[in-house]
């Protein structure tokens, strides 16, 4: 058997990370310039980061910027089309200076994750921001999401930058605004709830396509400040709630009104203007000896009900249906008068 002698020089080197390999991961730490000790990170709430009353130029920039810090929070939106992607994290409990956008295309969190993070602080232009990720840390899924602020579009005004900036990266939730610019340029428009104007933008993407004077009942999304503008940046066609006063109608019905010759073994149908609450869908059938037992069902990707006689119709007999003017749209408007 040959044996081997290392030097003490080759020994070392063989002990020393070669160039280009990671060494050891510290958690929530990181290598000190001094002896290579672990050095902690300031664990810090979302609120701690954000809060500040420096206005500093108008930006109103964090106390930690260019820090790294631990923080945690609950996803509360997902934008991965941004950059490669960002989401945004909240305090828990919610409310002003709770939440903050995190720049991140590394990982690709779902919302109601609650994460532990630990990342530098930043300032994109004023935007507030988590970024250059050390640590990422998953410690639940499906977490209720804390409750979305119900604010006037002018505490998200460019505007009032003292008002807005305490909302900056905050779920936030306006009600019973106009719009009044569909086209600010770059999938920017605007609403105003009269109480002054505020920009809607579209990094999310969502189907809804603004038009003058469309009023909603509520939009709901993360406040970010881009461009030198705050904005809503609502998650999805969810967020966004077109105010519908339109009630339901029946579009037609098989057989057709008055038809005769008709299958007297077939289901009735009927097939609405648009999707309906089952519950409020009241649709009777009757013979000349009065109402007939009948089951009714609802096919929600079509907007059409199905009435089953419980017994084979009979021939040479006029038959009615009749479905009641209570029937409702998802938004509760009635169709208001019977069809029969």
């Amino acid at each position: 058997m040959k044996k081997v002698f290392l030097s003490g020089l080759l020994l070392i080197a063989l002990l020393l990370p070669l160039p280009g390999l990671a060494g050891p991961a510290w958690g929530n730490s990181d290598r000190g310039a001094a002896g290579g000790r672990p050095q902690a990170y300031p664990h810090v709430s979302i609120v701690e980061i954000q809060y500040t009353d420096d206005p500093g130029g108008g930006t109103y920039p964090s106390p930690y910027y260019n820090q790294y810090v631990a923080t945690s929070g609950v996803v509360v939106a997902v934008y991965p089309s941004y950059y490669g992607g960002a989401y945004v994290v909240e305090d828990p409990a919610g409310g002003p200076w709770s939440g903050i956008m995190v720049f991140d295309s590394c990982h690709k969190p779902a919302v109601g994750d609650a994460l532990e993070l630990v990342a530098l602080v930043d300032e994109y232009y004023g935007f507030t921001e988590l970024k250059s990720i050390r640590a990422y840390t998953l410690t639940a899924s499906g977490q209720p999401l804390p409750p979305a602020v119900l604010t006037d579009t002018a505490h998200l005004s460019t505007a009032n930058p003292a008002w807005a900036e305490a909302l900056e990266g905050v779920l936030v939730r306006v009600e019973w605004a106009t719009v009044t610019n569909p086209n600010l340029g770059y999938g920017e428009w605007q609403i105003d709830d009269g109480s002054g104007p505020t920009r809607v933008d579209d990094v999310a993407g969502y189907g809804y396509t603004p038009q003058l004077n469309d009023v909603l009942e509520a939009i709901t999304g993360t406040l970010w400040y881009t461009y030198g503008d705050y904005k809503i940046e609502p998650r999805g066609d969810a967020d966004i709630v077109l105010y519908d006063a339109t009630p339901p109608s029946v579009l037609s019905t098989v057989p057709a009104p008055g038809a005769s010759g008709v299958s007297l073994y077939e289901p009735l149908q009927a097939t609405f203007s648009e999707d309906i609450r089952p519950e409020t869908l009241d649709w009777d059938l009757a013979g000349p000896a009065g109402p007939l037992s009948a089951t009714v069902a609802y096919d929600r990707s079509f907007h059409r009900a199905t009435l089953t006689p419980a017994h084979f119709l009979e021939a040479y007999t006029r038959y009615t249906t009749t479905i009641a003017g209570s029937l409702e749209d998802l938004r509760g408007n009635p169709m208001g008068t019977d069809y029969t």
